[in-house]
């Protein structure tokens, strides 16, 4: 992204590959990874023969993962989520609220540790029915006319 362009002049998959690329300048990629569009569990039936519980790597939508917009992880044989990011370029209605509230609850089954966020980019503001439906989040973040030096702000905000 160039720096004279704004997120708001983005659509919501350029906004998602910025802010991974961003990341990933601001992360030890050694230990940590950053993915964007990606599956993270949120349920775990250890009686279904064709789980190996060994190995959780094989995730899939539908099949008791969730997608994710940007996931941050450790790395290692079962990547470990630790931040997730769910970007919504659109309006945030009440319906966003508490389906991604769910998501996120859903995933702490699994990860208890796991922070949640949620980042808009159509928003000046951090709407009133955010404080009443967001309860399952630990950041939001609004992005109207953000400049790429809030980027990094944001980045280091969430790799801290």
């Amino acid at each position: 992204m160039s720096a004279a362009k704004l997120l708001t002049e983005l659509n919501e998959q350029e906004i998602t590959e910025t802010l991974v690329g961003q990341l990933r300048k601001y992360i030890d990629v050694n230990q940590y990874e950053v993915d964007c569009k990606t599956d993270v569990l949120y349920t775990l039936n250890v009686t279904d023969p064709d789980i190996n519980v060994v190995d959780l790597s094989n995730r899939k939508r539908g099949q008791g993962a969730f997608e994710v917009d940007i996931l941050i992880s450790k790395r290692g044989q079962n990547k470990l989520p630790l931040v997730v990011i769910e970007l919504k370029s659109g309006g945030l209605t009440t319906h966003d609220l508490l389906t991604y509230g769910a998501k996120a609850q859903r995933h702490r089954l699994l990860y208890p540790f796991l922070r949640y966020g949620l980042l808009t980019t159509k928003h000046s503001h951090i709407a009133r029915r955010f404080f009443v439906h967001g309860t399952e989040f630990d950041f939001y973040f609004t992005a109207n006319k953000w400049p790429s030096e809030m980027i990094a702000e944001f980045c280091r905000f969430i790799v801290a």
